[in-house]
């Protein structure tokens, strides 16, 4: 699984750069990700599935936070 929050200073950019993660990765399929070190195992992302659409999940503070997850369905390339 993958989360990813971004945070801005307000709140429609703080959506915005979430809703970009979603477009990009969300139903892709069939990319390779390479050993981290020589003679690891490489995997290859079969699915990559959100979980659910962005989600406001309150201020850090001062900003507004987006979070999104992702599950990965892997095997062994």
């Amino acid at each position: 699984m993958l989360q990813i929050i971004s945070r801005a200073a307000d709140y429609e950019t703080a959506s915005a750069d979430n809703w970009k993660f979603y477009n990009a990765l969300g139903g892709t399929a069939g990319w390779e990700i390479p050993a981290l070190v020589s003679g690891g195992q490489a995997y290859r992302a079969e699915v990559v599935e959100a979980i659910a659409i962005p989600q406001y999940i309150g201020m850090d503070g001062k900003n507004p936070e987006f979070s999104i997850n992702f599950i990965f369905r892997m095997e062994k390339a």
